[in-house]
């Protein structure tokens, strides 16, 4: 279960918008390395917990600390499998680091975390990502005179 945690800073109508979007696109997807949703349980409407499997092995990073023979090759290949599948539905997860990637018991990674997730949006230009991940020049303004191109 993801508990969907409240911010002082966030009103509670963009907490729902937030909540919905994360729903509505997790909820569609069936690929073997994202997380299957698997349902919403909102006891109240202060703090519902968003259902997906359990998997013991934690993220990427854990499983490799308890597994360092593991075949980093396919746990790789299978992360841009699932990215690819994502991307290949115009969707951007945002924020792919080994903390949003879990592994199952028999070493399968899948995605997870579509709390800032995008629809690809070809006039949208916003960026959403952990700092750290982000490339560096993720940080400069579109307008700054410098010239750039997707990739």
């Amino acid at each position: 279960m993801k508990f969907v945690k409240s911010s002082d800073r966030d009103s509670t109508q963009a907490q729902l918008q937030r909540l919905t979007r994360e729903v509505h696109v997790w909820r569609q997807q069936r690929h073997a390395n994202v997380l299957p949703f698997l349902g919403l349980y909102d006891i109240d409407e202060a703090c519902p917990f968003l259902i997906s499997p359990f998997l013991n092995s934690g993220h990427v990073g854990q499983y490799l600390g308890n597994h360092p023979h593991a075949n980093r090759n396919h746990l790789l290949y299978d992360v841009a499998a699932g990215l690819k599948y994502l991307h290949d539905l115009d969707i951007i997860h945002g924020n792919p680091k080994a903390e949003n990637v879990l592994v199952d018991k028999a070493g399968v990674p899948c995605i997870c975390d579509f709390g800032i997730c995008k629809i690809m949006d070809v006039c949208d230009s916003a960026i959403y990502t952990t700092a750290v991940y982000a490339a560096p020049e993720s940080s400069i303004p579109p307008d700054s005179g410098g010239s750039s191109r997707e990739t």
